[in-house]
Order: structure tokens, then sequence, then C-alpha cells
């Protein structure tokens, strides 16, 4: 239950991250877009 738990985890920190990139990747893009 323990080693499930931890793969939970790690997963949703792993989407974490990867919504992270698409928010930083989109926040640069209209940056560049509104000069």
């Amino acid at each position: 239950m323990l080693n499930h738990n931890l793969n939970v985890s790690s997963r949703r920190f792993e989407l974490q991250a990867y919504v992270d990139v698409i928010n930083t990747a989109d926040a640069f893009k209209l940056s560049r877009l509104s000069e």
C-alpha cells in the first residue's frame, strides 16, 4: 500500500511539473506576442 501511494504521489508530481512547463511556455508566448 505504501508503494502504491508513493507511485501516485510521484506521478502527481510529474503531472504538476508538466503543467508548470506548459504554463511557463504559454506565459512566455503571450509576453512575446504583446511586445
